[in-house]
């Protein structure tokens, strides 16, 4: 097992003793500590000490939230190559969003069908966003217009810290009132960052970067590492998750009004929920775009997956599954050789379908819980903001904390509930790696079948910017060895241990690791 997959088991391992140190502390303190009405001051004092680690780590997620978005978007639109590699790049990236829109739709017909977080303690329409403005609901139309507003940030600086909505008179609705002389709309700002024109504005400058070819490389290698930097910066904060993780769900469990079986109900219903969605995507929505598109049988196509969705499952990493998805798709189920060693490394870095199915699902069941109501502006905002953001998101740790940290800080609601939420999240996120490899996997069936003239016409060659092999490094690092290829930057530090798929030193020119003769080494020819 390599270095990094056996860092990351240890830290599985102490989040999962985190979370059941939090829950045990919780349901204690909670039992058998009781203050009275006249110890209010005390109790309160209590809480806050009993949360503090882990609002520090929400702080540190929240400090890192905008960073990492930004430059993740980015490098992952321009990691996508030039030329016919850009066309099918192109084809394969309007895929994966089409399937991550999808998933998400999905999700929020389902939560706002079974409504996991809505309980007979939850005080229904108790608190309605902060768009509604001092109790006035703002009509459709207007928080429409505030959605689009925010796509064209005035002031970028400004985004990172305020989002802008209209401030309508509280006797709008009223038509018995005269406004005559009066500012019915006024522009105002509200203290949330606006991810969703961040994400616009990255998106731009991606795509700006990309054309300008030779001219934009200097940028584009300054973003990469600042990337890094951020991604490195997050693997420390990693290491703090299982104290912040203890810390949040025992003041949560301490400090909870409703009663502790009624919570639990609402977590099992929420874990039911994304559950069914993922099972939905992954043999109903996917199979029908694969057959729309192929004309053959999905579920023979998905068989012969079988034991790279086994390592998925496993190692909760498309990135660690990756050489194994290549080598089933590539052996057993007839794909070019070409098109796989160019698509599955993009999907490691933009395909995120059961996460952003997550993303939506928790979302609205933490506002439920809340007793919040999301208006239809907004859940528009968030199926957006949550199908762009995802693009580079994969390479993030813990992406789904983060996303949906950003999401609901967007939205104004409070996320307190997100340790609950935590609490299973470790054996959810099994199934929604999974569902992100069967979508990757059939993403290369789906981007052959399309680009079938390219690839018979000899224009396409497979060959990426040597940027992306960035994000198939990662996996070297991450699997033993297998058959294959595998791609390593230029002055990627990695170590070669006997039987894992690594090169000793720095390596000074681009290579391609294959197994060699002998089971379990592996050899290094140049390209």
């Amino acid at each position: 097992m390599a270095k990094k997959c056996t860092s990351d088991n240890i830290l599985l391992i102490l989040t999962l003793i985190g979370v059941a140190t939090g829950l045990a502390s919780g349901i204690i303190l909670k039992k058998y500590l009781i203050f009275s009405n006249e110890e209010e001051r005390e109790k309160q004092l209590f809480i806050q000490y009993l949360g503090f680690l882990g609002e520090l780590m929400m702080r540190s997620f929240t400090l890192v939230m905008i960073p990492v978005l930004i430059t993740s978007i980015i490098s992952g639109i321009t990691n996508m190559g030039s030329g016919q590699s850009s066309k099918v790049g192109s084809r394969a990236f309007l895929y994966y969003l089409l399937t991550t829109f999808i998933a998400i739709i999905n999700g929020i017909i389902l939560v706002l069908i079974i409504k996991p977080g809505v309980s007979s303690s939850t005080p229904q329409n108790a608190n309605v966003t902060e768009q509604t403005f001092n109790g006035s609901m703002a009509s459709t139309q207007i928080q429409f217009m505030d959605l689009f507003r925010n796509i064209i940030p005035s002031n970028i600086f400004a985004a990172t810290i305020s989002v802008d909505y209209t401030e309508i008179h509280p006797d709008f609705k009223d038509s018995s009132k005269t406004l005559s002389g009066e500012k019915i709309f006024k522009p105002s700002t509200k203290s949330s960052p606006n991810i969703l024109g961040l994400v616009i504005v990255a998106i731009i400058v991606a795509m700006i970067i990309s054309k300008l070819g030779e001219k934009g490389k200097p940028l584009k290698k300054i973003i990469d590492v600042l990337n890094d930097i951020v991604m490195a910066g997050i693997m420390y904060i990693m290491w703090f998750v299982p104290f912040g993780v203890a810390s949040l769900i025992s003041k949560a469990i301490f400090a909870m009004d409703t009663d502790l079986e009624e919570t639990i109900n609402q977590v099992a219903w929420y874990f039911a929920t994304v559950f069914i969605g993922l099972m939905i995507h992954w043999f109903i929505v996917l199979p029908i775009i694969f057959f729309a598109v192929v004309r053959t049988n999905p579920y023979t196509y998905m068989l012969g997956l079988s034991r790279a969705l086994v390592t998925a499952f496993g190692t909760s990493s498309s990135a660690c599954t990756l050489p194994i998805t290549m080598q089933c798709v590539e052996q057993k189920l007839g794909i070019d050789s070409r098109i796989s060693k160019f698509i599955l490394p993009l999907g490691c870095t933009v395909n995120m379908d059961g996460t952003a199915l997550m993303e939506g699902v928790a979302a609205i069941a933490i506002s439920q819980m809340e007793g919040t109501v999301l208006t239809i502006p907004q859940i528009c905002s968030l199926s957006i903001t949550a199908t762009l953001a995802s693009i580079g998101a994969s390479s993030i740790p813990s992406s789904g904390l983060i996303m949906l940290t950003m999401i609901l800080t967007s939205l104004g609601v409070n996320t307190r509930h997100i340790a609950l939420l935590w609490a299973i999240d470790w054996l959810l996120d099994r199934f929604r790696t999974v569902v992100n490899v069967v979508g990757d996997s059939i993403g290369c069936a789906v981007v052959q079948k399309l680009c079938w003239k390219e690839l018979n016409d000899g224009s396409f060659d497979g060959n990426m910017d040597k940027s992306m092999d960035n994000t198939v490094a990662n996996s070297t690092e991450l699997s033993n060895a297998v058959s294959g290829t595998i791609l390593v930057t230029p002055g990627k530090n990695v170590s070669d241990v006997e039987g894992n798929c690594l090169m000793d030193g720095y390596v000074t020119e681009v290579l391609t690791l294959v197994n060699s003769p002998e089971v379990g080494n592996v050899v290094a020819t140049k390209v």
